[in-house]
């Protein structure tokens, strides 16, 4: 996922960890440790403070890019978090997971403000 500013990129991957890195550089510009499983997914708020990580440990997280921080830890999917969106305005996220649900978040108050029920994997 690129920054907004599009001069850096966050990955996740089996090591369970998310790598910022500088677009320009080609080198690794922090690392973000919190999850306990593979992280599958990442999403970059619009104003380009905040990260969502999404992860086999069944749970989203979210971090202060500028302090690396994790500030949120935020369950409910029983199986592994496929996949994050944050809103457009970044005041929602949405995560979804193969245990068949799409969950909405209020990312402010960190609450689950809604579930949607699917029939395929996400």
């Amino acid at each position: 996922m690129f920054s907004v500013d599009g001069k850096s990129l966050a990955s996740g991957g089996e090591d369970k960890t998310i790598q910022l890195w500088d677009i320009e550089s080609q080198k690794s510009i922090g690392k973000l440790e919190g999850h306990v499983d593979s992280v599958l997914d990442v999403s970059i708020s619009p104003d380009g403070k905040l990260l969502a990580s999404g992860s086999c440990d069944r749970t989203v997280r979210l971090w202060d890019i500028e302090t690396q921080n994790l500030i949120g830890k935020l369950e409910g999917h029983t199986d592994d978090v496929w996949s994050v969106e944050i809103s457009h305005d970044g005041r929602l996220l949405a995560s979804g997971s193969t245990d068949k649900t799409i969950h909405l978040w209020d990312i402010g108050n960190q609450k689950l403000i809604g579930v949607i029920n699917h029939t395929h994997k996400a």
